[in-house]
This record gives C-alpha cells, structure tokens and sequence, in this order.
C-alpha cells in the first residue's frame, strides 16, 4: 500500500513519538528497579554502585541482543518481495524510507522488550521473600513505602498504556 504525504508524515511523527515513549517506559522500569535496591541516585558515565552496574549492564546486553532480530528480520523480508515478485519496482527512496522505519522500529522494540523484561523483573522482586525476611517485599514499607509502591504502579500503568496506544496508532498509520 502507498501512503500520501500527509498519511507517511503522520506515521513518521506517531513512529518517532511512540520511540520516545518506548525509550521513556523503558528507562522508568530500570529506575524503578534500582530504587527498590535502595540507590535512588546515579551518575550517568561515572562510577555507581555495583548493583546498578550490574543492572545496566545486564539491560544493554538485551537491548543489543533484540536489536539486530527486530532490525534484521523485517529488513530481509523486505529486501527479498521485490527477489520473490511480491514487491515488484520499489522505487530507491520508497526503499530508503522503508528500511528507516524498520530501523526506528527496531529501536522501538528493542525498548519495549528490555522494559517489559525490568518490569517483569520488579514484579518478582516486589513478590519475592528474602532469606529470613517474613514478609515479601511489598511489605518492606521501611524500603519504600506504599507511597512509592503506589506511585510506581499507576505511573508503570501509565506510562505502558500510553506507549501501547500510540504504538497501535502508528502502526495502523503505517499498515
């Protein structure tokens, strides 16, 4: 399907906004995490605790590892219709286009897997029972608190929905 101008600005602009919320939930989840360990501060490019290190070491060896997949996949597909005569005469800057969107929406995507992986990471966290602790972490109200356990909640919620509506709103622009 061709899209006009106007409709391909709109998927552009939805593509580019559903990026930066992707990367926005996405870094929210990470914090949320490390807050919970008790280090609500860091110093990006210097020295931080072992844990966060950890931690962000851990999210970037994902991200790079979906990275690739979520790029390299559709990009084949898409260079082999015009080779399998289901996309014949793509013109060059149609092809450029194209191949930058799978490029941004491999961004996109590799950000929503690492979030939604730290996401599930805090989940279990929050239910889990530490060595002689009675209670599970949710409980810990001396860690965070219920405030911040409310807080993280609804802004989680927010902030996923939101990313998930103008997802869907792009891509349906797009397709």
């Amino acid at each position: 399907m061709h899209l006009g101008a106007g409709a391909a600005w709109v998927a552009a602009v939805l593509s580019i906004a559903t990026f930066l919320l992707a990367a926005k939930s996405h870094g929210r989840q990470i914090r949320l995490e490390r807050e919970l360990e008790g280090h609500d501060a860091v110093v990006f490019g210097g020295t931080n605790p072992p844990f966060v290190e950890a931690l962000w070491r851990k999210d970037r060896a994902l991200y790079w590892r979906v990275f690739p997949i979520a790029a390299g996949v559709p990009a084949f597909v898409f260079m082999m219709l015009p080779v399998l005569g289901i996309l014949p005469g793509i013109e060059a800057p149609q092809a450029v286009l194209v191949l930058g969107s799978i490029l941004l929406w491999a961004f996109v995507t590799s950000f929503l897997v690492c979030g939604l992986v730290s996401a599930g990471r805090l989940r279990l966290s929050l239910h889990r029972t530490d060595p002689g602790a009675k209670e599970s972490r949710e409980a810990w109200a001396w860690r965070v608190g219920p405030e911040w356990l409310q807080g993280a909640r609804r802004g989680t919620a927010a902030y996923w929905i939101a990313t998930g509506a103008v997802a869907a709103t792009a891509l349906g622009a797009l397709l």
